[in-house]
């Protein structure tokens, strides 16, 4: 058997949260368990979906930065969005690196739109527009699921 991670957080999380908190109750204590039972279960459904997450974002990001070759005109900004756009494999899929990749092209993705936020052409709309549909999804995609706030049924 190997371990698994977001089975392991669910399990203390929900651990936590029925059945330590509600022997706490009424104490300032309880209320801690429970909070921490919350996060537990953010933070397995986070670890579960991180790679993936960041993966697909990457792949987007290199996305627009290719479309956006055509429209920006600006050197220096056309040379680095260039360069990002080609696709590079990490040297691994560890969340550390993953993220510093993400950094640095999210830092491009905020230069470029703030570039192309003040053109006037249909392509520097049309990219601001996919600039705004990756945004909105990336928020969505990293959004924790909510957790299950029905009361207990009454015995």
């Amino acid at each position: 058997m190997r371990p698994d991670i977001p089975e392991i957080l669910a399990k203390a999380s929900e651990t936590l949260s029925a059945e330590v908190a509600p022997a706490l109750e009424g104490q300032y204590k309880g209320g801690h368990a429970a909070m921490i039972g919350l996060i537990g279960g953010m933070a397995a459904a986070a670890f579960e979906n991180a790679v993936d997450i960041r993966l697909k974002e990457i792949a987007a990001m290199r996305s627009i930065f290719q479309e956006a070759e055509s429209v920006v005109t600006e050197p220096p900004l056309a040379s680095r969005l260039s360069r990002a756009s080609v696709h590079v494999h990490p040297k691994d899929h560890k969340v550390s690196t993953l993220n510093e990749i993400h950094d640095g092209l999210t830092t491009l993705l905020i230069d470029l739109h703030a570039h192309i936020e003040v053109q006037t052409s249909p392509g520097a709309k049309a990219i601001d527009q996919q600039i705004w549909r990756y945004l909105l999804s990336s928020a969505g995609e990293r959004m924790p699921p909510l957790p299950n706030f029905e009361p207990p049924l009454e015995e």
